[in-house]
Order: structure tokens, then sequence, then C-alpha cells
């Protein structure tokens, strides 16, 4: 199963495939600040099962917290932030779950 998502302008596209690997809720300072909410909902996937399938020229890759030295990708055309490499070996990306349109068997 595939869903895709977008940032909130639509310049930037992307697919994820497969199953998540964990999904969760964050309310850190970092998170609040960047999905502009109490929580930021977020799933967990395997680099090779996320897929920019329009608008690459527009990701900017760049340091979210010092804190954490999370990586964001965000849309420099509207820079509503779409996703991360949540860890420091960039094994997983963080994908914003609101993003993401979910198709209900």
């Amino acid at each position: 199963m595939s869903h895709t998502g977008s940032c909130f302008c639509g310049s930037v596209k992307l697919e994820v495939s497969g199953a998540p690997e964990a999904m969760g809720y964050c309310h850190c300072r970092s998170c609040r600040s960047w999905s502009g909410g109490p929580v930021n909902a977020f799933s967990l996937w395997k680099p090779t099962a996320v897929r920019v399938v329009q608008g690459a020229q527009h990701v900017a890759v760049g340091l979210a917290d010092g804190e954490t030295g999370r990586i964001q990708l965000a849309p420099q055309a509207c820079t509503d932030g779409v996703g991360g490499a949540d860890d420091e070996d960039r094994q997983v990306r963080q994908i914003r779950q609101g993003l993401l349109t979910v198709r209900h068997a």
C-alpha cells in the first residue's frame, strides 16, 4: 500500500510505500514549533520507502534543532515542513502524519 502527501501549497509531493516502521507523537519544544500545534504526529519510514515525486528542486535540508541534530526537509516554496531524517545515521525518515492522504479499504 502507498500513501501520498504534499506540503501546504502543493509544490512538493511525496509518496510513501509499505508500512511505517513506527508511528508516534511528540510534544518537545522543537516539534511544537515545527508543527504549530501542541503535538506533532509522525510516522517513521525506511529511506527506500519515501520518494519525492514532485518538486525535489524546492526541498532544502537544514538543521532543525541544535539539541537533537535532526535534519528536516522543508519546501523552500511555502516553508511547510514535510519530514526529515530522525537519527544520526539517517536510517529512518520522519514524515508529518497530517500531510499523508489516508485511504481506507
